[in-house]
C-alpha cells in the first residue's frame, strides 16, 4: 500500500490541478524515516540518535530500517572513539548499559551528561507500558562537567566549545517535538506490521498481545490466555489455526527477527541482546539463532558488518 502526499489548487481557467510530491512505499520507509529524523534535526539545531529497543524498526526482510542510528554521530561523539579503545567502552556505558535500563524504569524523559562532559535530551518512547524506543537529542554544555583528562585533546575542547549551552527552556520544545516523533514513527511502524487495525479481531489481537509481550523473559502460553479469557489449550488452538505455527514457534520467530536486527543496529552485546528478546540463556540463543540464519550471532555481526565496511569503500 502507498501513501501519498498531494497539493491541489485550480489554475487560471478553474481547472484543478494535482501534483504528486511524495510518496511512502514498503521498499523506501527506511529512506523516509531518515528523511524525517534529518529535517527535525535541521529544524531543532541538534544530533538524533535512535535505539531500537525491541527491533521494531525492520523491514519485510528482517533490516534495520536506520542503520547508524544506534550510535551517536555528532563529530564530539565521533572524536576518539575508535581511536582510543577506552573510550569506545564507557561510550557504551553510558549510553547502552546505565541509560537504557533507567529510560526502560522512568518512561519519562531527562537529561544525562555523558562521561565526555555533555548533556543530552533522553525520551522514551512507549507503547501499552512498553519501552520500544529512545530518541537521544544534543548535545549541549556543562562547562563544570568537563573532564579534566580530556583537556589536552585540542581538537575535542575546541569542538566542545562550539556546542551550544543547555537551555532548560528550549528543552521543553525539544522533548514535546521527539516525544511526537517517536510516537509517530512507532506507530507508522506498527501500522505496517499489521498491529493497528481498524477492528481488532482475535487473530489482531493475539499479534499485538506477542507483539508488546514477547520480550519478557517469562512470558507464557498462559498469559495470552488470561488476556484472551480462554483456556490455555483454546489459546493454543487459535495460534495454530489463525498464524499456521504453535505459539512457541510464534514467538521464538518474532524474537529472532528482533535480535537480527539489534545484532545491526546496536552494539549491545550479546549477553544484552539475548535479555532485549526475552531469553537468559546465550548458548540457547546462539544455537537457536544460527537455526535461523545459517550464522551464530557473533559471527552474524561480524559478517555483516565486513560487508558495509566493503560496499561503502
Amino acid at each position: 500500500m502507498k501513501q501519498y502526499a498531494v497539493i491541489l489548487y485550480y489554475n487560471a481557467e478553474n481547472v484543478m490541478i494535482m501534483y504528486f510530491i511524495s510518496k511512502i512505499s514498503e521498499d523506501n520507509t527506511g529512506e523516509y524515516l531518515e528523511k524525517t529524523l534529518t529535517s527535525v534535526e535541521s529544524l531543532l539545531g541538534i544530533s538524533i540518535t535512535v535505539h531500537d529497543r525491541h527491533g521494531l524498526l525492520r523491514d519485510k526482510n528482517g533490516e534495520s530500517l536506520l542503520p547508524g542510528r544506534h550510535l551517536h554521530c555528532h563529530p564530539y561523539c565521533v572524536s576518539g572513539r575508535y581511536t582510543y579503545n577506552e573510550w569506545g567502552k564507557n561510550c557504551y556505558r553510558d549510553c547502552f548499559s546505565n541509560v537504557e535500563p533507567l529510560a526502560a524504569r522512568e518512561l519519562r524523559p531527562f537529561v544525562k551528561d555523558c562521561w565526555k562532559g555533555v548533556s543530552e535530551l533522553v525520551v522514551p518512547i512507549a507503547r501499552a507500558e512498553t519501552h520500544m524506543l529512545t530518541l537521544f537529542g544534543g548535545l549541549f554544555q556543562h562547562e563544570e562537567n568537563y573532564p579534566n583528562e580530556l583537556a589536552n585533546h585540542k581538537e575535542l575542547t575546541e569542538m566542545y566549545a562550539a556546542i551550544p549551552p543547555i537551555d532548560t527552556v528550549k528543552l521543553d520544545e525539544y522533548y514535546r517535538i521527539l516525544l511526537f516523533t517517536g510516537h509517530g514513527i512507532v506507530h507508522y511502524m506498527n501500522d505496517r506490521h499489521g498491529l493497528n487495525p481498524p477492528s481488532a479481531s482475535r487473530k489482531d489481537q493475539i499479534q499485538s498481545y506477542i507483539h508488546y509481550n514477547v520480550h519478557r523473559g517469562d512470558f507464557k502460553l498462559g498469559d495470552l490466555a488470561r488476556h484472551l479469557n480462554l483456556s490455555p489449550s483454546r489459546a493454543s488452538h487459535l495460534v495454530s489455526t489463525y498464524f499456521g505455527s504453535s505459539f512457541s514457534d510464534l514467538v521464538m520467530r518474532e524474537r529472532m527477527l528482533r535480535a537480527r536486527v539489534l545484532l545491526t543496529s546496536s552494539e549491545s552485546t550479546l549477553e544484552d541482546v539475548c535479555d532485549a528478546i526475552g531469553l537468559n540463556d546465550v548458548y540457547y540463543f546462539n544455537k537457536t539463532f544460527k537455526r535461523f540464519f545459517g550464522l551464530p550471532p557473533g559471527r552474524f555481526r561480524r559478517t555483516r558488518a565486513e560487508k558495509i565496511e566493503t560496499s561503502t569503500k
